[in-house]
């Protein structure tokens, strides 16, 4: 597979000034940066490889299962065919050095995690050590950049040092004296921007950065193929650069963690991993990690593309270090490349890229498309990308009811669900807010409104919203100590009242909690607060049905039907009883029919336009019916009409 990755050759192109390479003096000065650099990564990571030798010494962590994985994943280049490990494989032009990045054991020690400085990896008095040998060599760049002011590849080192030191006012010093107007430089201050938390800036000074580059160049950063399935890749790769900055807006659209923040998170974290790649790779070799294609430069590169830092770098040791050189060089592999270590990731990441069906078709996407986190038990859960959030984890929004009513130029659509998957960390008397979004491409996702809900009680989303397809979006905001949550679906709503002409129409039943038979029927106003949060039913309760019927006259006499009948359970003879006592008849499906004359009192009518819209409620009593999976339909007609029905499967347990 070709994995030289684009963003490695603009870093490249990047950081190598032609213009004054002919002079012996600045030849001189980059020398000497290079040399004092090496010198620190060999003392660093002798530092690393103690503390791992202590660490895995005293850490009384024994994990039979998690001990072969590792194993396996550290000799990933043999074992492509492992079930288990078979999506984790990433190889270069060089399959001896592939990667094999797995999670971190969920029961493992509690350890530092690098994502938030490669320092973490060391004990406090390595940490400590490390740090006051980093000073000079930083003080030696500050030198080299003051001597060679234009330098790209200098200043990038000046940042990436000061971000391991967790200098955050050094790194912005570095970034900013970076005076190249190439594009390269700011995509540097978009880098110290996200490594300092302001993730809206970070996003905003890359797209800036964008815009300072040639179109090849901008082709080459905004690539997205490592994100990407293989089915997809190959098609994407063919487009021209406009084709591809066109799919690319849209990618971004649909894997963007929450629309109900500004900016783009998952966007701002890809650029700062592209960024990273070409600030570590022109010395080809840091700490632990080998950049060279021939070392598996190419697999490294890839690995951190999709799944940013690890959490930590897991090594076996020197021992199983030779015999890993051994191995390799006994099938002829000419480069070793020592330490050979597992790119470890906490459970706590995030998947924001959709299905390649909801790329292709976003309003045809079904909220499946996107499987935000995995289950920590599931252990074969292992995504073409992940990052980690230091806002918190989003939670997926459970499947609800989703119903829509037409109005005379718009439709009035509605969506409820339950909230006890995205009350993590909430109390049972939380409140929370939601928001609905009517996102129909990049620049045009529209907030429909804000609502409100509490704990143990439906969420119930609704507004009015154009006909047409669209993609829903329903987000609750979280913070530090409460977990976001979201959903998103493509749905085509129904034409308006003044699209659908003179044509007789129904809606969809809406489940709503039962009324009370004595107050007579509701209005929509009243129904829709009262939807029921999933189309999931206990047969202990009481079903409360609301519709709404579209071009009867108030003088017609309507014929309406009410049938329960079960999916794929033809035969079974079984009854329904409403509130206002009619029992269903004996045969293949339970029936409820009856006639409503001119000015029944079991309607109400409301005029849209110039067309009637009749408002129903019924109350369905469920406890002598079986469990399963239902189909409910409500028709209506007039004596000499034909029939409208609306319908809707419903589960009974």
């Amino acid at each position: 597979m070709l994995v030289l990755l684009l963003a490695l050759q603009v870093g490249a192109a990047r950081v190598t000034p032609a213009a004054s390479a002919s002079d012996t003096a600045e030849r001189a000065i980059r020398a000497r940066v290079d040399s004092a650099i090496r010198s620190f990564q060999t003392v660093w990571r002798d530092a690393w490889a103690e503390t791992r030798g202590q660490v895995q010494r005293y850490a009384g962590y024994d994990n039979p299962f998690e001990e072969r994985m590792r194993y396996l994943a550290l000799h990933c280049h043999w074992i492509e065919t492992n079930a288990r490990l078979k999506r984790h494989v990433i190889t270069g032009t060089i399959p001896s050095h592939g990667t094999c990045p797995i999670w971190y054991p969920v029961d493992g020690p509690k350890i530092r995690d690098e994502r938030h400085g490669i320092d973490g990896a060391l004990t406090f008095t390595r940490r400590w050590r490390v740090r006051s040998l980093r000073r000079p060599l930083r003080s030696l760049l500050d030198s080299a950049a003051t001597a060679l002011p234009g330098d790209a590849r200098i200043a990038a080192q000046r940042v990436r040092f000061a971000v391991d030191d967790d200098d955050v006012d050094g790194a912005v010093h570095a970034a900013a004296a970076c005076d190249s107007n190439d594009g390269y430089c700011a995509m540097l201050r978009g880098l110290v921007l996200h490594r300092a938390g302001r993730t809206v800036a970070a996003d905003s000074a890359f797209r800036h950065a964008l815009t300072l580059t040639p179109e090849a160049e901008r082709c080459a950063w905004s690539d997205v193929t490592v994100l990407l399935e293989p089915e997809l890749r190959q098609r994407y790769l063919s487009g021209t650069c406009a084709e591809r900055a066109a799919f690319e807006s849209w990618f971004w659209w649909l894997s963007d963690p929450l629309w109900s923040e500004p900016g783009n998170e998952r966007r701002a974290e890809q650029f700062a991993r592209k960024v990273m790649v070409t600030v570590l790779a022109p010395l080809l070799a840091d700490e632990r990690q080998h950049w060279a294609p021939e070392e598996g430069g190419e697999a490294v590169a890839e690995s951190l593309l999709r799944y940013g830092w690890p959490t930590q770098f897991y090594w076996a040791g020197f021992v199983v270090d030779d015999g890993h050189d051994t191995w390799l060089l006994r099938r002829a592999v000419v480069d070793t490349a020592q330490p050979y270590v597992v790119r470890e990731y906490s459970r706590d990441r995030l998947h924001t890229v959709p299905t390649t069906k909801a790329l292709a078709s976003p309003f045809d996407a079904a909220a499946s498309d996107w499987t935000l986190n995995g289950l920590v038990s599931d252990e074969d859960w292992w995504p073409r990308e992940h990052f980690g959030r230091d806002a918190g984890m989003i939670q997926q929004l459970r499947e609800g009811q989703l119903g829509m009513l037409r109005r005379w130029a718009t439709t009035n659509l509605a969506w409820a669900t339950e909230l006890d998957s995205a009350m993590r960390l909430r109390s049972g008397r939380d409140s929370v807010r939601a928001a609905l979004y009517d996102a129909r491409g990049p620049e045009a996702t529209r907030l429909v409104g804000w609502f409100g809900a509490r704990s143990g009680r439906p969420l119930v989303v609704s507004g009015s919203v154009s006909p047409g397809p669209t993609l829903l979006g329903v987000e609750l905001p979280g913070d530090a100590r409460r977990t976001a949550a979201r959903t998103r679906f493509g749905v085509t709503v129904v034409p308006s009242l003044r699209e659908l002409g003179r044509e007789l129409a129904i809606s969809q039943p809406l489940l709503i909690a039962a009324p009370d038979v004595a107050a007579g029927p509701l209005t929509a106003e009243a129904a829709v607060p009262r939807m029921l949060g999933s189309t999931t039913i206990t047969r202990a309760q009481r079903l409360g049905i609301y519709w709404e019927a579209y071009g009867f006259a108030v003088t017609d006499t309507v014929d309406i039907r009410l049938t329960l009948s079960r999916e794929g359970k033809p035969g079974i003879f079984e009854r329904v009883t409403t509130g206002f006592g009619l029992w269903g008849e004996e045969g293949g499906r339970a029936d409820v029919r009856w006639t409503e004359p001119p000015g029944g009192a079991r309607v109400i009518t409301q005029m849209e336009g110039n067309v009637p819209v009749q408002m129903r409620s019924v109350s369905l009593d469920l406890r002598r019916q079986r469990g399963g999976r239902y189909k409910l339909e409500v028709s209506m007609k007039t004596p000499t009409g034909t029939a409208v029905t609306g319908a809707r499967l419903i589960t009974l347990r």
